[in-house]
């Protein structure tokens, strides 16, 4: 099955390693090897499905394997327990210390966000969809009664702890180029690595950059599921960059014993002696991990850094739209210095001290990010919007015979507070009226006790119509997450058998993806010092051209790019 550029195989989770052999009568049913030429089998199942899996040469390979694997896993354990209890005080502060956040779901003068923009599930949503969503778009513009000024000016039920600014968004901004440097100084180079170091062909290199990266992605959807509903955004944030250390650890460990030998192999010039199975195994535990903490992190780590700005006080709701433009800055810094720096080491049979570089600037993240805790500022968690979305859409079905009511006789608490713990009322809209027989009040509901999964709210409602609102929006950027996702396979392998001598310095093939971000940071001053001015006249919009507008011309150069790749 297909889904955007994530090929997802029937085959148990071996076969990301390499499916290349063929079964054998004699061991049983060979699922994966290293090579394509004779090696170690990495996993051996016989043909009755015993409970007997080869993963090691020897015995003592076993051992010492077992070993380090239960202390990496008692060392983790260990550290989330001590995590917890030392900074259980800082995510919940104590109630004197606590004033209240404003405006947590977008009330503003002239719009009504049905969902927080700066919420970890849907800046989740921006990140797998590799797209930005316009949320003035998915907004319901409407003038203010009496009533809904009362809601605006009430305050919702998060928590507020006096500090923050910008000294804590620094150390986050600092946090955020060392992760990036860390994590691009392993995956911008993963398929030369597994082409050289593993002996994969291209094509099977590629593909498992592929699948890793989409890993990547849909582990963001976690970490966001997980600070929004249940740890909060400084808990997620602090365990899943634990466990990309524990990645980029193992990372270094497997390359260093297993997979780069003999010192300097892997340049392309010098091979490498086979890789052996164990030594396989941990490289693809670790890289994995390395893809489920990074993923995890991110959408928790901007959201976290939004929270620091009071957007009640103008000059902090300013200062938290210049967040943003740090944020992405430090990111394409990060990444820019890995894309030329640890490159050149790996590109030359350095791999272990490449890895090793990474490994220190993501501990030195982590440091940064600790650092900070006493002058966070914290956000409760809002609990899990699934069931509030589920119970939106089982109403409905249930009183699919019933007519929706007007607007002010839908169902709804009184008073200023939500239902939705943590953010405020969210006013109806027009869209996807037949959600609205969820809020309708019936004979059934009035005679019963109030059942949420018979009848919701407006705010549930909304909340739900906002879901389906960003659908569209996040299914037109998969066919530009195909074409972008490229940037780190086919686009690294086709530099590799190119001519790429200025004079006599050698340029590495993975040093091609620093064009691109070159590029973005180029076109973004030309876009804001130029197109927007310019734009804004013809327009009248002072933004020049919508968000929607943006992303549409973005995908069409994007495929058209693409287009031009595939014929020339």
């Amino acid at each position: 099955m297909t889904i955007g550029f994530l090929r997802f195989s029937s085959l148990p989770t071996a076969s990301l390693l390499d499916t290349r052999s063929s079964p054998s009568p004699e061991s049983g049913i060979v699922i994966g090897t290293a090579r394509s030429s004779p090696s170690p089998e990495l996993f051996t199942i016989p043909e009755k499905f015993k409970l007997s899996v080869v993963i090691c040469q020897s015995k003592a390979e076993s051992i010492v394997f077992m070993t380090l694997l239960s202390l990496l896993i008692l060392l983790f354990l260990n550290a989330c327990e001590l995590l917890l209890r030392i900074l259980k005080p800082c995510v919940q502060p104590p109630i004197e210390q606590r004033t209240v956040l404003t405006s947590y779901c977008g009330l503003n003068k002239h719009s009504v966000a049905a969902m927080d923009p700066f919420s970890s599930t849907n800046v989740a949503l921006k990140v797998t969809g590799e797209g930005v969503i316009s949320w003035e778009n998915v907004a319901v513009k409407r003038i203010r009664t009496e009533e809904e000024q009362e809601i605006a000016n009430s305050k919702p039920s998060l928590i507020w702890k006096k500090t923050g600014g910008w000294t804590a968004a620094s150390i986050l901004l600092a946090n955020q180029c060392l992760a990036t440097l860390a994590f691009f100084g392993v995956g911008v180079n993963l398929v030369l690595f597994l082409t050289r170091v593993l002996g994969q062909s291209n094509a099977d290199a590629a593909n498992n950059v592929s699948k890793w990266t989409g890993t990547v992605y849909l582990c963001s959807l976690i970490g966001a599921f997980l600070s929004d509903s249940y740890w909060g955004r400084y808990l997620t944030c602090a365990i899943f960059q634990l466990i990309f250390v524990s990645g980029l650890g193992l990372v270094s460990v497997s390359s260093w014993f297993f997979l780069a030998r003999p010192d300097g192999c892997g340049d392309g010039a010098l091979t490498c002696v086979p890789a052996t199975s164990m030594g396989v195994v941990i490289f693809y535990l670790a890289i994995y991990l390395v893809a489920f903490g990074y993923g995890g992190y991110q959408p928790s780590i901007v959201t976290f850094g939004a929270d620091q700005f009071d957007e009640s006080k103008p000059k902090e709701r300013n200062a938290k739209a210049a967040f943003f433009c740090y944020f992405y800055f430090a990111l394409n810094f990060g990444s820019l210095f890995s894309n030329t720096f640890l490159v050149y080491f790996e590109d030359r049979g350095k791999w272990t001290l490449g890895f090793l570089l990474s490994l220190g600037s993501a501990v030195m993240a982590l440091v940064s990010f600790f650092f900070g805790t006493p002058g966070y500022t914290y956000v409760k968690p809002c609990g899990n919007p699934l069931p509030r979305v589920a119970q939106v859409f089982v109403a409905a079905a249930r009183k699919w015979d019933v007519i929706p009511v007007k607007a002010d006789e839908l169902y709804e608490l009184e008073g200023p507070e939500s239902a939705i713990k943590g953010s405020r009322k969210i006013f109806h809209s027009d869209e996807f009226e037949f959600l609205d027989k969820a809020a309708t009040v019936t004979e059934d509901d009035l005679s019963e006790r109030k059942n949420p999964w018979r009848l919701c709210t407006i705010t549930q409602v909304e909340e739900a119509k906002c879901v389906l609102k960003m659908l569209p929006v996040w299914l037109c950027t998969i066919i530009y997450s195909v074409v972008f996702t490229q940037m780190a396979s086919l686009f690294v392998e086709q530099g590799d058998v190119m001519h790429s001598y200025i004079g006599k310095f050698h340029l590495p093939a993975a040093s091609m993806s620093a064009f691109d971000i070159c590029s973005v940071l180029i076109c973004t001053g030309i876009y804001r010092q130029i197109l927007v001015p310019f734009a804004g006249r013809l327009s009248g919009n002072p933004k020049g051209l919508t968000e929607l507008q943006r992303m549409g011309i973005g995908l069409i150069i994007g495929n058209a790019s693409d287009a031009c790749s595939r014929c020339y």
